[in-house]
């Protein structure tokens, strides 16, 4: 409750009386790990280390011609907890006071976030304001035994504006110069024809258990003004790839995972006032892709680091440069494109309905080709091979047969969803739009080519063996009916008074 004195200066008698089963679990709880680079708040005792997770101040940033200050924390689970709450607030450096904050929970959930908005068109000397962000997160879990404990989580971190010496930031890689709105990675695929080439090809990595190796690397630079750069902080930066809805589905490089920070390329030019790095080919890590019924797009986010000296101060100071497609654009913020990381397909042989009726195999599929859908005529603009150490059999009770790669989407009674989200009972629609029960669904070696195609215009599935699938474009859309969490009973007491807390912590601070 010390922490939260800082929000509510009554909290124990809120809590005490309000809130009781709230008060014991916190009485319970371990002394909470700290993050930050605000030196001189800092418990240099305290060990960091990484959370289950992945608590994060995510996103902060200044907009100068709306005098705005913003920050963003979220927070996501592999597994649902009964409760989560996140409170955070925006601190005047200068003097310590809190200007502005917000405070959310949410229960039986796996993640959540919580964005901040503070005006400061009232401060005189805005270029030379410290802004210090603070974020403290509590999830409840359920222990071996049974028993409701919980979890806490505090960092801090620190923006310096009147340290504006970061002059430019490019992101040459993971972003793209080509004209669409994402950069295009294919993992066991190549662009067999395609109008548009994608950025980053890896043709013999496939998903393996169903997760997929990330290979990605991360080729940027930043330069500085009236300082200069003396290292980057390695323990507080972080590169992610993350799912925008299922933020489990990540793949985090931070805490020098399997030493990759080895083998970072970093180079400095112009006596120290310009840091280029390449992180290299095998840059990487994996993604879970069990249970994704959602598009295949993916948020890129990358947080450095850098310690600086300026020219006119003797202290070095710490100063964060955020790269994503997530930021806004600022002097210590580079937007980039998503990610679509693509992977699924359909066996080479499989036969696709033609706009004129006959039937052709995907193999021989080319770009201008126009295919039915089902729904209309469309062209073909862009095909892609790739090659599949085993594949999902999908077998219909009148004998109809496609193969496909677990990731690939097929049309159910349910809705879309991928190979790997159907079961034995699942119904798939067929050619003439009537639904036909599985005869069977099971996966054997293949240890052969797949083939996925792209089509023009809004409608993207195609008629397979006479079975309804989705081309390369339905791949990374939102498929499938939302998943219902089981919910979580024995904490909804708990949870109501989370609410209650959340409630006067907003009321009491005059937060939004």
């Amino acid at each position: 409750m010390k922490t939260l004195k800082s929000y509510l200066p009554d909290v124990e008698n809120f809590i005490s009386s309000k809130c009781p089963e709230l008060q014991k679990l916190m009485l319970e709880e371990t002394v909470p790990v700290l993050q930050s680079n605000a030196l001189e708040e800092v418990n240099t005792d305290e060990k960091t280390v990484i959370i289950a997770g992945n608590p994060q101040i995510r996103n902060t940033a200044y907009d100068k011609n709306r005098k705005t200050f913003c920050a963003e924390s979220a927070v996501g689970f592999d597994e649902a907890k009964g409760v989560i709450t996140i409170v955070s607030d925006v601190i005047d450096r200068t003097n310590g006071r809190s200007i502005n904050g917000h405070a959310v929970t949410l229960k039986n959930t796996n993640s959540l976030s919580c964005a901040i908005n503070a005006d400061l068109s009232s401060y005189r000397d805005i270029d030379r304001f410290q802004f210090l962000v603070r974020t403290v997160f509590y999830w409840t879990e359920t222990d071996k035994d049974g028993k409701t404990v919980m979890k806490k989580h505090e960092e801090r971190r620190q923006y310096n504006e009147g340290y504006d010496i970061v002059d430019n930031i490019t992101v040459e890689f993971p972003n793209t110069l080509k004209l669409r709105d994402a950069t295009v990675v294919l993992y066991g695929r190549t662009a067999k024809a395609n109008y548009d080439d994608p950025d980053k090809v890896y043709p013999g990595i496939q998903p393996i258990n169903n997760a997929l190796p990330v290979y990605m690397p991360f080729i940027g630079s930043v330069r500085v003004v009236n300082a200069t750069i003396v290292g980057v902080k390695k323990d507080e930066s972080s590169v992610i790839i993350e799912h925008p809805v299922k933020h489990t589905c990540s793949a985090a490089f931070a805490k020098d995972k399997e030493n990759n920070w080895e083998y970072i390329k970093w180079e400095y030019f112009d006596n120290k006032r310009l840091l280029k790095w390449v992180f290299p080919e095998n840059w990487k890590n994996s993604l879970n892709l069990q249970d994704l019924t959602v598009s295949s797009y993916f948020d890129f986010y990358a947080d450095l680091c850098l310690q600086v000296q300026p020219d006119d101060t003797n202290e070095p100071v710490d100063i964060h440069i955020y790269m994503g497609n997530t930021v806004g654009e600022d002097h210590t913020h580079c937007k980039t494109k998503k990610l679509i990381l693509q992977w699924g397909c359909l066996g080479k042989d499989t036969m696709l309905l033609m706009a004129d009726g006959t039937q052709k195999k995907i193999c021989d599929i080319n770009r201008d080709d126009l295919v039915s859908t089902g729904k209309g005529n469309a062209k073909v603009i862009a095909t892609y091979c790739g090659q599949e150490e085993d594949i999902a059999h999908i077998v219909t009770e009148s004998g109809k047969e496609v193969l496909a790669t677990v990731g690939h989407p097929v049309l159910t009674e349910r809705g879309w969803l991928r190979v790997m989200d159907m079961n034995a009972a699942d119904k798939v629609i067929v050619a003439d739009g009537i639904s036909e029960s599985l005869a069977g669904l099971y996966s054997t070696p293949y240890r052969d080519s797949v083939y996925n195609i792209e089509l023009e215009g809004d409608v993207h599935q195609l008629i397979a063996n006479g079975i309804v699938v989705g081309d390369y474009g339905m791949q990374n859309q939102p498929i499938g009916n939302p998943v219902d969490v089981a919910p979580i009973t024995g904490q909804e007491h708990l949870a109501s008074e989370f609410q209650q807390l959340v409630d006067e912590i907003n009321k009491n601070n005059n937060w939004k």
